[in-house]
Order: C-alpha cells, then structure tokens, then sequence
C-alpha cells in the first residue's frame, strides 16, 4: 500500500467521522428548537388565559358559575370565607381556589396554581399586563409582586398577583408558579 493510498483511506475516514458529527448535532439542534418552541406555545397559552380569565372577572354580571365554568369543576362549596375547591380543566392549571366576599358571595379572589411545565417566566407576564413591583411578604415566604395596572371593568378592577417559584436567579427569569386575581370594587 503506498503513501497516498493510505492517505486517502484516512481522509475518507475523518470525512466520514465529520458527517457523523454534524448529523448529530443538526438532529440535537433541530430537537431543541422544536422544543423551545413548545415551551414558548405552552407560555403564550397560559399568558393568553391570565388575559381571558383578568378580562372576565372585571365584567358584571358575575356569579360563581360564571367563574367555575372558566375554569373547570367545582369540588368542595363551603361557603364564605372558606374558598371554593375548583377542579381544573384548563391545562396548564395544577388548581384552583376561588374565595368570595362574605356579604354578597360575590367572586373575590381567584388563586390558580400553575402546573410545572406551563409555569412562565415573571417577564412574560410583564409584557401582557405591564409593570411589576415587589408586594411585602412573610420572612420566608415565596416572592410575591403585583401588576400596577389592573384591568379595568365598569364596576370591577382586578388586580394581578404573580408569587414565584424560589430561585437563585433574577426576579424577572424565576418561574411564577401562582396567579391571583383579586375583584376590587370600582366605587
């Protein structure tokens, strides 16, 4: 076997390895945006029914049906001021509790946890519904902010809560982990 014979079989070889490699990675590439992207959809859906569901709450008329059936199944009604038990059917949604006022049983306070995989970043939610800041929380407790704008409705302005996953990053990259909606009076 001379030199260049030998040569050749060895470029080929390298070649060869070359293409495996860049397969590799073009499939690991291509795997990862389309999983990106997912995480993205999955964001932009819960985003758009913190919309939807802030939206609805500031309407009047509104009864308790009107809310259970936004987002699923009531289980447990103990009445005012227990919270009612709201199994959801909204995926994304881990549960759900809904608390009244305790003189008129109106809706008052939407609390929704948000399963592991539809949890979105306190960013995303910062550029549907505006400014955040900081809400005062127990030594301990998980960080809580509050949107400054609420949406507004003739008689109703609901406030968004976002309280967040623990986390060694920045407030704005954490992970919420709870949405509250909380119906202030307009009057």
């Amino acid at each position: 076997m001379n030199a260049d014979s030998h040569f050749s079989k060895l470029n080929l070889r390298i070649c060869f390895h070359i293409f495996v490699i860049c397969s590799v990675c073009l499939i690991q590439n291509s795997c990862y945006s389309k999983m990106n992207r997912n995480v993205k959809n999955k964001g932009t859906e819960m985003v758009k029914l913190i919309r939807q569901l802030a939206d609805s709450l500031a309407k009047e008329p509104l009864s308790l049906d009107d809310v259970s059936a936004m987002i699923g199944q009531i289980m447990e009604n103990p009445g005012p001021p227990l919270p009612i038990r709201i199994r959801p059917s909204k995926e994304g949604l881990q549960s759900a509790e809904l608390f009244q006022y305790p003189e008129s049983g109106a809706p008052y306070l939407l609390s929704l946890q948000l399963s592991t995989e539809s949890q979105l970043a306190l960013s995303e939610l910062g550029k549907e519904f505006g400014d955040y800041k900081r809400a005062l929380t127990d030594r301990g407790a998980p960080a809580e902010f509050i949107f400054s704008s609420p949406v507004k409705g003739a008689r109703w302005w609901v406030y968004l809560f976002a309280e967040l996953e623990p986390g060694e990053l920045g407030f704005d990259s954490q992970r919420v982990r709870n949405i509250q909606f909380r119906r202030d009076s307009a009057e």
